[in-house]
C-alpha cells in the first residue's frame, strides 16, 4: 500500500521519486473551482495546486493527460490521495512539457494572472449561487480546453504601446464589468433604478449586504476609468486618476505593460477578498 495502488510505469521513471503518474483531465476542477484550493497555471503545460500549507506541481502532456510525480502524490493527505486515485489512468509515456523543463531543468515561470482571473470567476459564481442564489457573472470558464487556450493566448501577450494597452483594457472591462449580473444584484438590493451601472450595485452590494466599509472593489473602478480613457480623447484625467490609484510612479507613466501588471495583480486581489468575504458571510 506504500504507493497506495496508483498506476504507473516503472519505465518512465527519472529515480524514484521522480516516477510519472497520469491522470484524466478532469481530476484539475475540484482544484480549479473549489475554494478550499488554489490552482495556478505557469503555462499551458505546467501549473501548482495550493492548499492547507500544502502544494503540488503538475504538468499536462501532448494527450491532455495530468502528470504529478508520484513522490509528491505519496506525501498528500488520505483524502488527496484517494480523489486522485479515482481519475489515475495508465501511462503514454509523455511526459516532456514545460512541468518537466521546470522540475528537471529548473526553468521556472511565472503564473500567468490573468488565467487565474477566469479561474476566480468560476469560484466566485459558485458561491454566490451557493449564498445567495444567483451567479456574480453571466459567464463563467468551466471547461478544461478553454483554460488551456486562454493560458496559451495570455503567456504570450505583448504590450508594445498605448493602442495594446487601450485594447486590453476593453477586453477585461467586458470580461469583468460588463458581464456582472446587474438584474440579480438589483433583485437581491431590491432597486429599480434602471440607470445604476452594473460596478456601483456590486459596490453596494459589497457594502449593504456583506458589510465590507472598506474601499476593496476600488479596482474595477479603476478599470472602468481605464475603458473610459480610451474610448474618449477628452478624459486624459481619468487615466492620471488610475495611475494614482494603482500608484505607479510618474517616471513609468507611460509604462504600459507595467500599468496593465500592476491593475491584473489588483483585480486578483479584489477577487480573492471577495470570495473570503462571501464565505466569511455564509458562516454567519
Amino acid at each position: 500500500m506504500e504507493n497506495f495502488n496508483f498506476k504507473f510505469d516503472p519505465k518512465d521513471a527519472l529515480s524514484e521519486y521522480l516516477q510519472p503518474v497520469f491522470f484524466e483531465k478532469e481530476v484539475l476542477v475540484r482544484y480549479l473551482y473549489d475554494s478550499r484550493y488554489r490552482c495556478e497555471f505557469c503555462s499551458e503545460t505546467y501549473g501548482m495546486i495550493y492548499f492547507n500549507g500544502d502544494s503540488i506541481p503538475f504538468g499536462v502532456n501532448k494527450n491532455g493527460k495530468i502528470i504529478m510525480w508520484l513522490g509528491d502524490v505519496k506525501n498528500l493527505p488520505l483524502k488527496e490521495k484517494i480523489y486522485l486515485l479515482s481519475y489515475n489512468t495508465e501511462s503514454d509515456h509523455e511526459i516532456y512539457s514545460e512541468f518537466y523543463e521546470a522540475q528537471i531543468n529548473a526553468a521556472f515561470t511565472e503564473p500567468i494572472k490573468e488565467v487565474e482571473i477566469f479561474i476566480q470567476k468560476s469560484k466566485l459564481n459558485l458561491v454566490f449561487q451557493n449564498k445567495f442564489g444567483f451567479n456574480l457573472f453571466l459567464k463563467s470558464c468551466s471547461e478544461m480546453d478553454e483554460l488551456f487556450k486562454l493560458c496559451s493566448k495570455y503567456k504570450k501577450i505583448l504590450i508594445g504601446g498605448e493602442d495594446d494597452f487601450k485594447r486590453f483594457i476593453s477586453e477585461w472591462n467586458e470580461i469583468l464589468i460588463e458581464d456582472l449580473n446587474k438584474k440579480e444584484l438589483k433583485k437581491h438590493l431590491n432597486m429599480k433604478d434602471e440607470g445604476v451601472r452594473r460596478i456601483k450595485l456590486l459596490e453596494k452590494f459589497i457594502k449593504k449586504v456583506l458589510g465590507v466599509r472598506e474601499n476593496i472593489i476600488l479596482p474595477y473602478f479603476v478599470l472602468y476609468d481605464l475603458r473610459i480613457w480610451s474610448d474618449h480623447k477628452e478624459c486624459q484625467e481619468k487615466f492620471g486618476l488610475s495611475i494614482q490609484r494603482l500608484k505607479i510612479n510618474k517616471e513609468d507613466t507611460n509604462n504600459y505593460r507595467l500599468i496593465y501588471q500592476k491593475l491584473v495583480m489588483e483585480i486578483v486581489k479584489f477577487h480573492d477578498r471577495l470570495l473570503k468575504e462571501v464565505e466569511k458571510y455564509a458562516k454567519t
